[in-house]
């Protein structure tokens, strides 16, 4: 098999073929990508079909390597070969985070869409998912595997919504930016006024109160003359 991508452990096995089957002892060589050697793993066969030893990618950087099996029989017979090439070991996180233009925590909009975009630190990414919430549920979850990096929600109601997005590598790892909350709000607010008596008569007191409204984001100040 080649390729793939693990992080944590795993455990490594080969089948030895000799014809006389008397394979005494099974090694791993462990060599990272420019062929400097790193690690030597002693196999062992509790079964008696495959020969396995188990490979804790944490003790290696990350990085891109390649196995190779060395097998002796009882007369000292030696074979190698490589058998698997660019084994990927990943035991780092990717580092998604708003970029520039992003909506602010907290933000009051008056418009109908929301802008996200962030940056991202990660060299085997798998995936990116960008997800929007309003008020109940999940209201969009948007999965790119193109290094999209960019969504703009449209077309939405007046209410408050809250977003975040999650990266995964091929190892699954993955890291989730903070959630931020956000209000749009296109509706004006209301106003209204009374004054007292009506109709007015000359010579008493006129007494006027106003009072506003507003459904989403709230009033922030009202004044009248």
């Amino acid at each position: 098999v080649t390729g793939g991508n693990y992080s944590g452990t795993f455990v490594f096995n080969v089948s030895i073929n000799d014809v006389t089957l008397n394979v005494s002892n099974v090694f791993f060589n462990l060599t990272n990508s420019t062929g400097s050697q790193n690690a030597t793993f002693t196999a062992s066969n509790p079964a008696s079909t495959f020969w396995n030893a188990t490979i804790n990618t944490s003790n290696f950087a990350d990085g891109i390597y390649n196995i190779t099996i060395h097998a002796n029989d009882t007369v000292n017979n030696l074979n190698s070969s490589i058998v698997v090439a660019r084994l990927t070991f990943d035991n780092t996180k990717p580092v998604p985070l708003f970029g520039t233009g992003a909506e602010s925590d907290g933000a009051n909009i008056s418009r109908s869409n929301i802008y996200v975009n962030v940056s991202l630190t990660e060299t085997n990414e798998k995936n990116i998912t960008f997800t929007l919430y309003n008020s109940t549920s999940s209201y969009n979850q948007t999965t790119f595997t193109t290094a999209i990096r960019t969504i703009n929600w449209t077309g939405l109601a007046d209410g408050a919504y809250t977003f975040n997005v999650t990266v995964y590598d091929h190892t699954g790892n993955f890291n989730t930016t903070e959630t931020r909350t956000v209000t749009l709000d296109t509706t004006i607010p209301s106003a209204s006024i009374s004054c007292t008596p009506n109709p007015v008569k000359s010579g008493t007191t006129l007494t006027c109160t106003c009072s506003s409204a507003d459904a989403t984001s709230g009033v922030q100040a009202t004044s009248y003359t």
